[in-house]
């Protein structure tokens, strides 16, 4: 620090601004491997005259292709916030796995609040709108710095430290000192003005790419109590402009921040109240109304009445489906409407977007749901032929529309898919996702669903024992013990297992009950006791 000082500014603006990350790095670790008093003030006043002295270039370092992320390394130093997470890979694997883990627990960095205080000030100074030209619909000062990628990180970092600080130190005994109580309201102002800001400029903030982020942040990260009014207040009155008018992405982003963040029945019913589905569907943003399902099976929330509206737009829409499989034949084709919702999401080409197929993982939300909720859906699973469902189980997004309706089936519906695969077991047993899908399947159906599945692997038990996803599969149904031991594959033993273990433990557990209540007990174990 000595040899740069006056020189700092310089750093942050030229080529050395990595060297400014890797000093200020050093003196919370620098701190906690001392501890003594001096080095820690000394290290402090280092700092506060780094601080100091780059404040009046703040506006030149927010715009600065490098210095803008020194700048947000010191902010996160004084912050108190880990910055491990900043360094190159090369960093990352020198102190990968390793390292063993210290045996005596980790120091909380240290928050340097006079520090934070000032750049805060700074930030918040040069970005502050002209107040003779603070119009909402105008790109003031603010507007253009959080559009900007560089501006717009660095003030993601200025929330999100701002936020952490009074989360562990904005309450404030009246015990404490004065200064401390000035320093933490301070810290609290500056919290707030920077919010107000991303309130008062939502809607230009929203529809640019860097200035979504910062306003996701600030909703992500919102208590509980503020996130009801940034809905009540910014969102829902916004929600078709995200959703159908502005053509940035941004806003549905935003929309999709909302929905994973909101925890009760009451903040999904508002959302969904507000949503269009007939243009989330028109526009094919798909994967918000994945979010949407998610959201509605998370809280137990509108999920009849989401499934039945989204059923209703996958039944009414006129496409043409991919040929794939026999079940899509030629007349289907011509006839789109005719096909059954099921066959619909897993063949309709225009819900491929981006070599995603959003079809199948809507049915797979959908099915999540639940046998009370979409029945229908249900029994069509049953209703697809063998080689659909044989395509659908060798397919990695197909396999977990399998697997979900095996989580979610009623104990009949599970026998009888297992039944339309009986033929099949072995060629599941090949695959990669299949495996996985007979897997599942094992585990949920009855004891002669499970005969039957285990003497088809069993047939082929030499060829599937030589591919390594087959040999999973084969440990996980214990078919060397079904080939071998059949009996106690039956579980016909399972019983004497359980009468040996229950004479085991009232052979332990009756003496010390004696023993507790005073009596006189001699120990001494049944000769005829033996275990296997």
């Amino acid at each position: 620090f000595d040899r740069f000082k006056g020189s700092y500014t310089q750093l942050f603006l030229g080529s050395s601004s990595r060297l400014i990350e890797a000093l200020v790095r050093t003196v919370p670790n620098q701190q906690a491997v001392d501890g003594t008093e001096t080095i820690k003030n000394n290290l402090t006043e280092k700092l506060h005259e780094l601080v100091v002295e780059i404040t009046p270039s703040i506006n030149q370092i927010l715009n600065h292709p490098s210095a803008s992320f020194a700048l947000r390394t010191l902010y996160c130093v004084c912050g108190g916030k880990d910055t491990s997470q900043d360094e190159g890979p090369e960093a990352k694997k020198k102190k990968g796995a390793e390292d063993k883990p210290s045996e005596k627990p980790t120091t909380t960095a240290p928050v340097y609040i006079r520090e934070l205080n000032k750049l805060t000030q700074a930030i918040l100074a040069a970005v502050r709108p002209d107040q003779n030209t603070a119009d909402p619909s105008e790109v003031n000062q603010f507007v253009k710095v959080a559009r900007e990628p560089r501006g717009s990180g660095t003030l993601q970092v200025v929330l999100e430290v701002l936020r952490g600080v009074l989360a562990d130190y904005g309450d404030v005994s009246e015990e404490e000192d004065s200064y401390n109580q000035r320093a933490t309201q301070q810290t609290r102002d500056n919290f707030n003005e920077l919010a107000n800001l991303i309130v008062e400029y939502f809607i230009p903030l929203v529809r640019s790419k860097a200035g979504g982020w910062l306003v996701e942040l600030y909703v992500k990260t919102a208590p509980s109590d503020d996130f009801e009014n940034i809905l009540d207040e910014l969102v829902i009155p916004n929600l078709d402009k995200l959703i159908g008018v502005w053509s940035h992405p941004s806003g549905l982003f935003l929309v999709k921040t909302c929905l994973v963040a909101a925890s009760s029945k009451e903040q999904l019913a508002k959302l969904y109240d507000k949503i269009d589905m007939d243009v989330m569907w028109q526009n094919r943003h798909y994967g918000i109304i994945g979010n949407i399902l998610q959201t509605a099976k998370r809280l137990d929330s509108c999920k009849t009445r989401i499934s039945e509206k989204l059923i209703s737009l996958v039944n009414n829409f006129d496409a043409t489906p991919t040929n794939t499989t026999s079940s899509v034949n030629t007349h289907a084709k011509n006839n789109a409407k005719k096909l059954s919702t099921v066959l619909k999401l897993l063949h309709v080409r225009a819900f491929w977007i981006h070599n995603t197929h959003y079809g199948k993982t809507m049915l797979q939300n959908l099915l999540d749901l639940g046998n009370a909720t979409c029945p229908t859906l249900f029994q069509q699973m049953l209703e697809l032929d063998l080689d659909e469902l044989i395509a659908l189980a060798s397919d990695k997004l197909g396999s977990r529309v399998i697997e979900i309706f095996l989580e979610n089936a009623t104990a009949d519906n599970v026998e009888a898919l297992a039944k339309k695969y009986n033929t099949k077991y072995a060629k599941l047993a090949e695959g990669v996702n299949s495996s996985c899908v007979l897997q599942s399947m094992f585990q949920k159906v009855s004891h002669d669903a499970k005969v039957s599945i285990a003497t088809a692997l069993a047939a082929r038990y030499n060829f599937l024992f030589k591919i390594p996803h087959s040999l999973m599969l084969l440990r996980s149904c214990r078919i060397d013990e079904f080939i071998h031991r059949r009996e106690d594959w039956n579980g016909k033993s399972s019983t004497n297992v359980a009468k040996k273990r229950e004479e085991l433990t009232k052979m332990l557990l009756d003496p010390l009950r004696k023993i507790a209540a005073g009596e006189d007990v001699e120990l001494a174990p049944p000769q005829d006791l033996q275990f296997t």
